[in-house]
């Protein structure tokens, strides 16, 4: 699938706490959904800053992939979904521009995948 053609949805694709993650990614690539979470705030600080929980053993950032559904049509955010019972690959950081690099390097491998 070629990268102009990629849909990125607007929303956490996996992880129970996704929605206390700050740093969400999620982009459907040719039948795969890469979702990459992070910074997960689970007490808040403010004003002291803000200091992120590991969301997986020493990793702050994790970009899984899994196999994409498609949604009912009734469904008006995105076309796609995960199937989460089968995720297809993992990769875990500790630094946000890791984890850019991680989720776009796994959308290049997973767009040309059958």
């Amino acid at each position: 699938m070629k990268k102009e053609n990629w849909v990125w949805m607007p929303h956490v694709a996996h992880f129970i706490s996704g929605y206390k993650c700050k740093f969400r990614l999620a982009t459907y690539v040719g039948g795969y959904i890469v979702s990459t979470v992070g910074e997960l705030i689970l007490t808040p600080t403010y004003p002291y800053g803000e200091k992120y929980e590991e969301i997986g053993l020493g990793r702050l950032y994790e970009t899984m992939v899994f196999k994409a559904i498609k949604t009912p049509k009734e469904v008006k955010c995105c076309p796609y979904d995960i199937d989460v019972e089968q995720e297809v690959d993992f990769s875990g950081y500790n630094k946000p521009e890791d984890a850019v690099k991680g989720h776009m390097r796994l959308c290049k491998k997973w767009s040309v995948k059958k």
